[in-house]
């Protein structure tokens, strides 16, 4: 249940979306006249060559086992869905069943940059999931998964036990190719980092120390609920007025004449229920004079591959609240091999807002929590009031950008700073609270100017 994405889907990028613009020329590899058709032929010989035998490192220390390269057939690394996914642990915005139809729908006119970082044995050991796209006469560099998709907890894929050589790797990779013809970059901006991942966090500072600009910012939080030892645990620590709430919506499904609650276990039933929950959702958007987040074909077609990939993975929970046989609810949440919960999206009939299916709805998948002793419940990024009052937890969520070193990054880098802090004072101006700053590479808190 995060905040609502109703805009084309945004990449990230320097100036404007940068997925609008087809990739500079890459060709122009060769030195001196060359007639067209031979550029040409040479030109498709070197695209072959290049996907079939990435760019390694040319910055591998000789102390360290780790070294990377630059991988541009993502295609084939994602169907390697064993090695990916034990690399991406428990989060679903990291693994394949997300990334793969992501790319699928979103990926046509994007480069792929991916940063894949082996061992001795030529075994992966991390995964950095990037595409470069050109905006405004710079390179950049986002996430797979970026935009309209609002992927939360992204981050280098790896091993705890190997996060420091391959974030190390990684950096050392970045500051030494931001020159070079074919692996150049201006800029990188990631957005949806946890402000705890040490991971994300290390590979910042090993950027800084080499050299490259860093901003990072925080607009919203995410909001985690761990299940209590017992329900009663759990509503003795609301509010009074919450838990009487609470209680009311629990016993609602049983007391109101014609209310019951399903789960999609089909998936038939998941693409029927995913269907209404979107008309439900774009409903009520609507009703609030908003395009609402699956305005366009394109992000609901993704949205249900998605769905299909984690239902036929045993990872999807789907319920839905009919009243009388008509749908009134619906919540669509993506699940660990844990069983922790990720809120994604929800709906609800806005003529039926009276009796709150929302909350009663909620309310039903939290009595399962319990039931079924999952872990918890994360209802991602978004800070809606209701996540306070069930109890939530909240964390920074950080939207990184650096630059590259040299001359001309320097110059944009404190381009976007005085833009940004323009912003900043007229956010105060119009009483708008301004963004969160955070010095990655100090370690210190998250701040807001006066």
């Amino acid at each position: 249940m995060g905040s609502d994405k109703s805009s084309e889907p945004d990449f990230n990028g320097f100036s404007g979306h940068c997925g609008s613009e087809a990739p500079a020329d890459r060709d122009s590899f060769s030195v001196g006249p060359i007639a067209p058709l031979a550029k040409d032929f040479r030109a498709r010989v070197w695209r072959d060559y290049r996907d079939c035998h990435p760019t390694e490192s040319a910055a591998v220390s000789e102390n360290t086992s780790i070294r990377v390269r630059r991988c541009g057939d993502l295609t084939k690394l994602l169907a390697d869905n064993q090695t990916w996914d034990g690399l991406a642990g428990a989060v679903p915005f990291r693994q394949s069943a997300w990334l793969e139809p992501w790319w699928e729908h979103f990926g046509s006119s994007l480069e792929p940059y991916v940063l894949v970082a082996t061992d001795q044995n030529e075994s992966i050991r991390g995964i950095l999931p990037l595409f470069r796209c050109q905006s405004a006469g710079a390179r950049g560099l986002s996430m797979i998964g970026s935009g309209d998709a609002c992927s939360d907890y992204v981050s280098i894929l790896c091993q705890p036990s190997d996060s420091q050589q391959v974030t190390g790797q990684m950096a050392k990779f970045l500051v030494n190719a931001y020159h070079q013809r074919e692996d150049s970059w201006d800029y990188l901006d990631i957005d949806g980092i946890a402000e705890s991942d040490p991971v994300m966090r290390g590979f910042a500072q090993q950027l800084s120390q080499s050299g490259a600009s860093l901003h990072a910012t925080s607009e919203m939080s995410a909001w985690r609920l761990p299940r209590d030892a017992t329900w009663d645990d759990y509503l003795n620590r609301l509010a009074k007025t919450q838990r009487r709430k609470v209680r009311r919506w629990s016993e609602k499904v049983a007391s109101l004449p014609g209310l019951e609650r399903h789960l999609a276990d089909t998936s038939t039933s998941v693409e029927a229920a995913l269907e209404q929950l979107i008309a439900m959702h774009q409903r009520r958007w609507n009703a609030a004079g908003q395009d609402g987040s699956y305005a366009r074909p394109r992000f609901r077609e993704f949205i249900h591959d998605a769905a299909v990939r984690f239902f036929e993975r045993g990872q999807l929970y789907l319920p839905t609240l009919k009243k009388n046989g008509r749908v009134i609810s619906a919540e669509l949440h993506f699940q660990t091999a844990q069983r922790q919960l990720y809120c994604y999206s929800s709906g609800y009939e806005v003529d039926c807002a009276s009796i709150e299916p929302g909350r009663i709805l909620l309310v039903q998948t939290l009595l399962d929590l319990h039931r079924s002793e999952w872990p918890g419940i994360d209802f991602l990024r978004g800070d809606e009031i209701y996540k306070r009052r069930f109890g939530c937890q909240s964390e920074r969520i950080l939207r990184v950008r650096a630059f590259a070193p040299g001359m001309t990054n320097r110059v944009r880098s404190m381009t976007w700073n005085a833009g940004f802090e323009a912003k900043q004072w007229m956010r105060s101006r119009l009483g708008r609270t301004p963004h969160l700053t955070l010095d990655m590479a100090a370690n210190q808190t998250p701040s807001v100017p006066n």
